[in-house]
């Protein structure tokens, strides 16, 4: 069988605070104005996880003060995370309304996060968002449900890293079969890597956090991965 293996890293989504200003640029889609003024109000990190705990389960990174809180059921996504932990800033957006409705959407279900897996295009004959001889309109763009709604499972995780995997099998608008392993790796990372990373001195006055996504995708199925 023909396997073909796509490795690819996110690496240092870092976030870096002197004093903790409540500085970050809030994104509007998805929110009305009473979940705008929520976040604004509460903007810990314990909130946000204790909102999430209650409608999905969650995995926590930790080490010091960072926190990075991650969720199965959102496909491994990085919920939100945390310079100074439980106290600390919010760096997450969380999609209060969506999530407490308990509710999906057709299309889309934006529950919010800081970094996911994402597969494209989602236009073009070549989209896994439409079916063949479908309009390119909204009305006929559908998210794959294995990256919207589905959970990813948990095959390893310590203090400091998670493991997930996932089997899924996707056809595109052009009737082209994908089957596929994915295998998802959120690594925190230390001081001493984000400076490595980022060749700077962090200094004892700055709060920084970073984590490290590693994606790793298989063609299980018969057909190569061919242009």
């Amino acid at each position: 069988m023909y396997r073909l293996l796509l490795y690819c890293v996110c690496c240092a989504l870092v976030f870096i605070s002197c004093g903790e200003t409540n500085n970050q640029s809030m994104q509007n889609e998805g929110k009305d104005s009473a979940t705008v003024s929520e976040k604004k109000a509460t903007a810990t990190y314990a909130y946000d996880r204790d909102f999430l705990k209650k409608y999905v389960s969650v995995i926590e990174l930790q080490q010091g003060a960072s926190r990075v809180l991650l969720s199965p059921q959102y496909q491994g996504r990085v919920m939100t995370s945390s310079t100074r932990g439980d106290s600390g800033y919010s760096f997450g957006w969380v999609n209060y309304g969506l999530i407490e409705s308990k509710k999906t959407k057709e299309h889309i279900n934006a529950f919010g996060g800081e970094e996911r897996l994402w597969l494209s295009p989602e236009g073009g004959q070549f989209s896994f968002f439409f079916k063949k001889n479908d309009p390119f309109d909204f009305e006929h763009w559908f998210t794959p449900k294995e990256f919207d709604t589905e959970p990813f499972d948990v095959i390893s995780q310590s203090d400091t890293s998670v493991l997930f995997k996932k089997d899924v099998v996707l056809n595109n608008r052009s009737e082209n079969n994908f089957v596929i392993h994915i295998d998802r790796k959120i690594t925190l990372l230390d001081k001493k890597k984000i400076e490595a990373n980022l060749k700077i001195d962090l200094g004892n006055d700055i709060s920084a956090i970073a984590y490290e996504s590693e994606n790793t995708l298989v063609n299980k199925g018969k057909n190569s991965w061919t242009k």
